[in-house]
């Protein structure tokens, strides 16, 4: 049986940045609705009922889920860089 999820919304986004910036400070308002619509959004887009979104991962990862091929190939941070980064499997977008 398949759970659905629950997402934040957009309201639930703007309560917690302006509960953030009353404790932390830092800039009120949005600069771009837009980019926020889209963000939420992203982890909500479905392929035929399941979600696409795959999550954040640090590690050099290559498989299959389904019929889908899954390669992560991230470079690190500047203080920790990951040793297996392929400088030659980059994808310009």
């Amino acid at each position: 049986m398949r759970l659905e999820s629950d997402f934040l919304s957009f309201d639930d986004i703007i309560l917690i940045h302006e509960n953030q910036i009353e404790l932390y400070g830092g800039a009120v308002g949005i600069r771009d609705e837009g980019l926020l619509y889209s963000a939420l959004s992203m982890p909500q887009s479905k392929f035929s009922g399941e979600f696409l979104h795959h999550g954040h991962i640090h590690s050099s990862s290559d498989y299959k889920i389904g019929n889908t091929r899954v390669v992560c190939n991230p470079k690190g941070y500047s203080v920790e860089l990951n040793k297996n980064f392929k400088p030659n499997l980059v994808l310009e977008v």
